[in-house]
C-alpha cells in the first residue's frame, strides 16, 4: 500500500528571509487595491473679465466727476467780465470763479457779483465798500467808512466824485455799498444807492483765463 506524503511548504526566495517575505506579499496586496480617489479641487473664484473691469472703472470715474460737478456748481460759478467798471482789476472778456458765501458775509475790499438794483440783463461785478451799519461818505474826491478816509490803491489814484442822494449813507440791515475800481467809468451805488445782501451772489475767488492772467482774486 502506497502513502502519499504532503507537499513541503515553498520556501522563501533565496535572498529574502521571513520577515522581507512577509513585506513583499503585504506590498503586493497593496497594488492590488484601488487608488484612493484624489482630493476635490476647489475651483478658483472667476475673476471678472477685463473688459468689465475697465467699464467699471469708467463708470465710477463718470459717477465722481458729476458729483464733483454737482457739487462745485453749488459753491463755486464761473464767470466772465463784462465792461471796463473794474479796471485795471478786472478787465472785458477775463474769466473768474465766483464761491457763494456759505459761511459769513461780504466783507470790505471783497470783489463781488450781484443782481443790481437796476434793470439789467447781466450781473455786476464791484468793490464792497461799506457793509450793514456802516456810514459811507463819497465827498472832495475821496471815500470814507465811519469817519475814516479809506486808502484805495486800487484805484490808481483816481478821484471818487459823487453827486447824487446816495453820497452819504447809513446802511441798514443788510445792505452793502459798492464801487467799482474805475471810478470814473462804474455805474454803482453812488447813482441807485446799497445792494441787498440776498442779491449779491457771490465772491470773486479765482481768475482763470486768459492763462498769462491766472490769479487768486485781490
Amino acid at each position: 500500500m502506497t502513502m502519499e506524503l504532503p507537499e513541503p511548504a515553498p520556501e522563501p526566495e533565496a535572498g529574502l528571509n521571513q520577515a522581507d517575505a512577509e513585506r513583499a506579499a503585504t506590498a503586493a496586496w497593496a497594488d492590488d487595491l484601488p487608488l484612493a480617489t484624489a482630493p476635490f479641487a476647489v475651483p478658483a473664484a472667476q475673476r471678472p473679465s477685463r473688459g468689465w473691469a475697465v467699464l467699471r472703472e469708467l463708470l465710477l470715474s463718470v459717477a465722481i466727476v458729476a458729483v464733483i460737478f454737482v457739487g462745485t456748481r453749488e459753491v463755486a460759478q464761473g464767470r466772465e467780465v463784462l465792461g471796463p467798471s473794474m479796471q485795471p482789476t478786472f478787465h472785458q472778456g477775463q474769466r473768474i470763479f465766483i464761491t457763494k458765501y456759505l459761511v459769513g458775509s461780504p466783507a470790505h475790499g471783497d470783489v463781488v457779483v450781484f443782481k443790481p438794483p437796476v434793470q439789467s440783463p447781466d450781473d455786476y461785478i464791484k468793490r464792497v465798500i461799506g457793509v450793514p451799519g456802516d456810514h459811507v461818505v463819497v465827498a472832495h474826491g475821496t471815500v470814507s467808512v465811519n469817519g475814516q478816509t479809506l486808502a484805495e490803491g486800487y484805484v490808481h489814484g483816481q478821484t471818487t466824485s459823487c453827486g447824487g442822494q446816495y453820497c452819504d449813507v447809513t446802511l441798514g440791515a443788510d445792505q452793502y455799498f459798492v464801487l467799482g475800481d474805475n471810478r470814473g467809468n462804474s455805474a454803482d451805488s453812488r447813482f441807485w444807492g446799497p445792494v441787498n445782501g440776498a442779491n449779491i451772489k457771490g465772491k470773486a475767488w479765482l481768475r482763470f483765463y486768459p492763462l498769462d492772467e491766472f490769479k487768486f482774486s485781490p
